[in-house]
């Protein structure tokens, strides 16, 4: 199991955890295994580091360079339902549609795979 809490910086977890405002963070941290000195990917949003954990690959090879982004081969803006400005100006359902099915379907490289493909799917 993998916990990512998004944003959450170590020192700030370490004196929740020791000031008995997080035990469950803290029972995960005493009885598994914490890393406190974890360097993100770069671009350091969501998607991009997600898609880098789920492929172990980083966003020249997996191909999701950020929350938003412009694909210069379609000419179109890219938005994962990030900020109000850009989910307005592309329509929620076009983001929803981006975040919920293109990501995987057609923004993930093909030349890269998942965990989840390289363990569930089988091998030709």
């Amino acid at each position: 199991m993998l916990l990512n809490i998004d944003s959450l910086m170590p020192q700030a977890l370490e004196v929740a955890a020791q000031t008995g405002r997080a035990p469950a963070l803290q029972y995960l941290m005493e009885n598994g295994t914490y890393f406190s000195d974890m360097v993100t990917s770069f671009p350091a949003m969501s998607v991009t580091i997600d898609s880098s954990l789920l492929t172990g690959t980083y966003a020249d090879q997996h191909r999701i360079p950020g929350l938003h982004w412009f694909d210069t081969r379609n000419k179109e803006f890219i938005n994962y339902g990030t900020g109000f400005r850009e989910t307005f100006r592309i329509g929620m359902r076009r983001s929803i549609h981006n975040m919920l099915y293109r990501l995987n379907h057609e923004h993930l490289s093909n030349d890269v795979t998942t965990i989840y493909e390289d363990l569930c799917i089988p091998r030709k």
